[in-house]
């Protein structure tokens, strides 16, 4: 079965930054969105946008590290978008994957443009068969770009996906 952006669901946590660039690029281009947020659904800014909010399902009790690991049991595979280094709830989020078994792909912004960022994630998505992505990176306060290079790396794949699925 091939993946295309009817049937792929895009999930994250709703953290500022790789979450809500995530989150944007896929609400622009039509795609499923969901995933895991506090219970208080709370980002580093205060409460998460209602755009981004109404799409997450808060957590009962356990705070980040517990939406990190419901969207890395959820997804059948992680996109982990960073720059330079991985640490913080990034390097939870690897560890839920290696924990879980769950495919992912680490993306260091740091040494590739974001043409080359999408073409990855697309190929990962297809040797996969990835039908619900987990999106994952630092916040804002940890990586200003995060958000704008998420979004923008997301929504050439959902664009490469709808083409790819074509006839």
């Amino acid at each position: 079965m091939r993946t295309n952006r009817t049937t792929i669901t895009l999930i994250s946590g709703g953290q500022t930054g790789v979450d809500q660039g995530a989150l944007e690029a896929a609400l622009l281009q039509g795609v499923a969105a969901g995933g895991f947020c506090p219970e208080n659904r709370c980002d580093e800014h205060g409460f998460i946008p209602e755009r981004y909010a109404t799409h997450l399902h808060p957590v009962e009790r356990g705070g980040n590290l517990a939406r990190t690991i419901l969207n890395v049991a959820q997804a059948d595979g992680t996109i982990l978008f960073y720059w330079q280094d991985i640490h913080g709830g990034t390097a939870d989020t690897l560890r839920a994957c290696l924990d879980y078994r769950k495919p992912f792909l680490p993306v260091d912004a740091s040494t590739i443009n974001q043409s080359v960022a999408a073409a990855s994630v697309l190929a990962f998505i297809l040797r996969h068969s990835i039908l619900i992505l987990n999106v994952a990176g630092p916040r804002i306060s940890h990586w200003a770009e995060g958000f704008g290079f998420t979004r923008d790396v997301m929504t050439q794949v959902f664009r490469n996906l709808e083409t790819s699925s074509q006839p």
